[in-house]
């Protein structure tokens, strides 16, 4: 993910739910420009997960084939969406 994209003066809002593809990498919370729907992406092999719920990500698709524009969503947009359980702790910890 370009880090340039990040929001000034806030941090990226992260995941703490397993990329169901690789198991690695950064999972942040992202927004589709047009439509306004949250989405994951992990930043290690480029998957995006439209779905975000206990059983952990689903709705795969993959973020570079995409055509359309995204940015990162803010801490208000995750919380909005009612998800604030999954959001990885500002400290690091899970």
């Amino acid at each position: 993910m370009d880090q340039s994209r990040a929001p000034r003066g806030n941090a990226f809002v992260e995941s703490w739910l397993a990329c169901a593809v690789c198991g690695n990498g950064i999972r942040t919370f992202m927004v589709r420009t047009a439509t306004g729907r949250l989405y994951v992406e992990c930043d290690e092999c480029l998957s995006g997960f439209t779905v975000v719920s206990g059983a952990g990500l689903d709705g795969h698709f993959w973020t570079d084939l995409t055509t359309w524009e995204a940015r990162p969503a803010s801490r208000s947009e995750v919380l909005a969406a009612g998800l604030a359980w999954s959001i990885r702790d500002e400290r690091g910890d899970c």
